[in-house]
């Protein structure tokens, strides 16, 4: 019986002749997920994703290879026909994107499977392994000095692509890196003499000094479980002091809630001023009242004159300024007291928020804990004062860094979003892109606009409404009514309205137009429409007959009633799906509002769970409301959960990616719409009346 190996890893980055110390982007090392296939259950996948071609953003790298981890673990296969897959389906990607005159995309990658004691390695494009084991050192490919087999054609340049592969058995001790082909300039002696040197880390080192420019690599030893390794031990945490940090960052949290619950505890502004004008008036009146009796003993003696005299200045004057002259002493004292304790109020709350921002960076990062509750007391303190003044560049610049630094803990990528465009009076519900032309569905007016965008996406030419796609037109004789939903065929926008009435308009001549009445005896509540552009088949997600219904096309036409996705007895309960989508190979995605997610192929469902969402992002925890399938280039999942102001990012087999927010949250009240343009990285959220854009490399 074969033993079981487990892997330790490490890597080296370097770029510009200086090591960064970073995981290089493009290598990853994942275990089986809890979604992944049966019998996957024991392997170890890594990849290693290498550039080519023109310099595109490092996440690109980092996104093809987690959906090299998603493909192979969601194939039941062997692992020579995963690992097959994984590469025939990445290059299939690229390529139908490099196809169509966008973004040019292409790139190199090596990849492994641990299986017990197999070792299977696959690789296209300039990308190496080597490997140390039994005191020998073997190669992948194995002649450095031909080109030939070196420098295969990258993935995405060609239909198919060309794939070494090779599996060994090995054994504990056994040294594997999957490295970039600049390892040619070094000799095999030296390489041999580098992996065998001591401790992993000391391998690393020795690859330092012999790799000098750029390299990215992945190291890897292969032990028994039980085996102890040398390894330098991290420095333990002092669980007093601990202790103590989290018990002063919680007594931070108690006395903020104490003041905050006092300051609303108290009478309202104008009560207070009621009662201190009283006060105030009282006093200054009596001081005035002083003042003008001594005022008047002066009079009288500087105007002094006899008891039959006419009096020098009249009665009414002198009553009317006894009482005016206090009166306005006591305005002018009121009014400055009034604007003075706007101002003492604003300053106090940006004294605590410094001081308590002050506190947040003298926490040690590792007391995660300690370090997230004190920055959401400083978040708590900016918005008492952003209550009170706005545009104030000291608190927005401690917003940022208190959202920066939360962020960075949670696994949040908060981005700028910038304005695309606005459609007044709409309500935005569905979006589809489509080369630079980003069609919208606002359910308000019941209307699909196109949106012409500028060649890097985020910026809108122009905007108009798809004459034939607005209740009240009348298309082919069809009065179009109130719209459910629209999608994308290969040559047509489509459209479905209450009615069963199908309208479809040319992508190349938008005034185009066409309508056709469905049969519609079986449907009950219309939720969303896609079709299968690989047969033409027209799907009809209906929550109310608790089905997916298909249309088969004849000759452009869908003259037939529909047959039912879900047979049998066990059929999902859809009353609650929102939405749902159908992947290039047919696999269709029902998503439900509670943050739930079904997979299925042929109405058989599929294994599928999202999985390694941050703690406190699951979206069984916030609900969602509506997805979006990436197609080609790099296939994902984009979902939104309006409560959380978020957009999720997942792979096929719902393993997390991303997390996208905004640092305006407000923008996101109401999220409603996503679509996204992998090629120009740019996800596009509609929200309200309003398209923005968000970059993803940001």
């Amino acid at each position: 019986m074969p033993f079981e190996l487990e892997a330790l890893v490490g890597h080296l980055y370097i770029a510009g002749g200086r090591a960064i110390n970073t995981t290089p982007p493009g290598s990853l090392v994942q275990t089986a997920p809890k979604n992944a296939a049966r019998g996957r259950d024991v392997d170890t996948f890594f990849s290693l994703v290498l550039p080519s071609g023109r310099v595109v953003p490092t996440t690109f790298y980092e996104q093809m290879a987690r959906m090299s981890a998603e493909r192979y673990f969601s194939n039941t296969g062997s692992v020579t026909s995963a690992l097959r897959d994984v590469f025939n389906t990445l290059n299939h990607n690229l390529y139908e994107h490099n196809q169509s005159g966008r973004s040019h995309y292409e790139a190199h990658m090596i990849c492994a499977v641990l299986r017990d004691d197999e070792l299977y390695i696959a690789r296209s494009g300039a990308a190496v392994a080597l490997l140390r084991y039994s005191g020998d050192t073997f190669t992948l490919p194995e002649d450095f000095s031909s080109d030939e087999k070196l420098f295969m054609a990258p993935l995405g340049t060609q239909p198919i692509p060309e794939v070494d592969m090779k599996r060994f058995i090995i054994d504990s001790g056994t040294r594997l890196l999957l490295v970039d082909a600049g390892i040619r300039e070094v000799t095999l002696a030296r390489i041999t003499q580098a992996m065998v040197a001591k401790t992993l880390e000391d391998v690393l080192n020795e690859f330092k000094t012999l790799i000098t420019l750029q390299t990215q690599l992945i190291a890897t030893e292969f032990v028994i479980p039980e085996r102890k390794i040398p390894v330098i031990a991290a420095e333990g945490e002092d669980s007093r002091a601990l202790s103590q940090t989290i018990t002063q960052a919680r007594t931070n949290i108690q006395q903020e809630a104490v003041r905050v619950a006092e300051a609303r505890r108290r009478q309202n502004p104008a009560k207070k001023i009621g009662r201190r004008m009283q006060q105030g008036i009282g006093e200054t009146a009596k001081s005035a009242g002083t003042g003008m009796e001594a005022l008047g003993d002066v009079a009288a003696k500087v105007f002094k004159r006899k008891q039959d005299d006419k009096p020098l200045v009249p009665t009414s004057v002198i009553i009317t300024s006894a009482i005016a002259l206090p009166l306005a002493l006591v305005l002018v004292v009121v009014l400055s007291w009034v604007g003075g304790l706007g101002e003492t109020r604003y300053d106090t709350c940006v004294e605590n928020a410094m001081a308590n921002a002050q506190v947040a960076r003298g926490i040690d990062s590792s007391q995660t804990a300690a370090v997230v509750n004190t920055w959401e007391v400083v978040l708590a303190n900016i918005a008492e004062c952003q209550a009170e003044r706005t545009g104030d560049p000291v608190i927005d610049a401690l917003k940022r860094e208190a959202q920066d630094t939360l962020d960075r803990i949670n696994q949040v990528s908060r981005r700028e979003a910038k304005p695309v465009a606005v459609i007044p009076g709409a309500t935005i519900e569905r979006m589809i892109l489509q080369g630079t032309d980003l069609y919208v569905l606002d359910s308000a007016l019941d209307t699909i606009y196109r949106v012409q965008l500028n060649t890097n996406g985020d910026e809108a030419i122009a905007q108009n409404p798809v004459t034939s796609m607005r209740a009240g037109a009348a298309v082919s004789g069809l009065i179009v009514g109130e719209l459910v939903d629209m999608t994308l065929s290969e040559r047509n926008v489509l459209a479905l309205d209450v009615n069963g009435v199908l309208i479809s308009c040319a992508l190349n001549l938008i005034t185009d137009c066409s309508a056709q009445q469905l049969n519609t005896d079986l449907l009950r509540n219309p939720t969303a429409i896609q079709v299968f552009n690989r047969t033409g088949n027209f799907y009809i997600l209906d929550s109310g007959a608790n089905q997916i219904w298909r249309y088969q096309p004849t000759s452009n036409l869908y003259p037939d009633r529909p047959r039912e996705y879900f047979t049998g007895t066990s059929l999902p309960q859809l009353v609650d799906a929102v939405d749902f989508a159908i992947t290039q190979d047919g696999d269709i995605y029902v998503l439900y509002g509670d943050g739930y997610m079904t997979r299925h192929r042929g109405g058989e469902s599929l294994d599928f769970a999202f999985a390694n969402f941050p703690p406190g992002q699951d979206p069984s925890d916030s609900g969602l409301q509506h997805m979006y399938l990436s197609g080609n280039l790099l296939p994902g999942l984009y979902l939104i959960s309006l409560q959380t102001r978020s957009i999720f990012e997942t792979g096929l087999i719902g393993t997390y990616h991303a997390t996208y927010r905004v640092y305006d949250e407000s923008i996101f009240e109401r999220l409603s719409a996503v679509t996204v343009d992998p090629g120009q990285r740019l996800i596009y959220a509609g929200t309200g009346n309003a398209i923005y854009a968000l970059r993803m490399d940001e």
